[in-house]
């Protein structure tokens, strides 16, 4: 353990001796800088690519989410049969309210099934 703080202090200052060494080099004048390219006529610049892709990015992340929310809010049709008898019960709920053994129907129940009730989900 005390190894590896050792080490880590050990690249730490290496690192800050590095730098310095290469701050107290006299710096040549850097030419000026080519003009950013022209697209359409439009400047393209770092920036303005970088905040047309953070727009299409969050474009497509909140399109992701309304795609999953209207599947999750699509009707379905729940049979539920019983083990004592042949009979079936006909439910409907909502995608999102459906987890494991019990679901919340559309008018407000909710139906907890029993280890030997079957359950059959289909869509409309």
């Amino acid at each position: 353990m005390l190894t590896k703080i050792l080490l880590t202090i050990a690249v730490i200052i290496a690192a800050m001796l590095y730098v310095r060494t290469q701050n107290s080099k006299p710096t040549k004048p850097r030419p000026a800088p080519p003009p950013p390219p022209q697209l359409w006529g439009v400047t393209v610049t770092a920036e303005r690519l970088a905040y047309g892709l953070l727009v299409v990015f969050l474009l497509i992340s909140a399109l992701v989410y309304f795609y999953y929310w209207r599947e999750q809010q699509k009707i379905i049709n729940i049979r539920v049969f019983a083990d004592s008898s042949n009979s079936s019960t006909l439910y409907q709920a909502r995608r999102s309210d459906i987890n494991g053994r019990h679901f919340l129907t559309i008018d407000g129940r909710e139906v907890k099934l029993g280890s030997a009730d079957r359950m059959e989900v289909s869509s409309e």
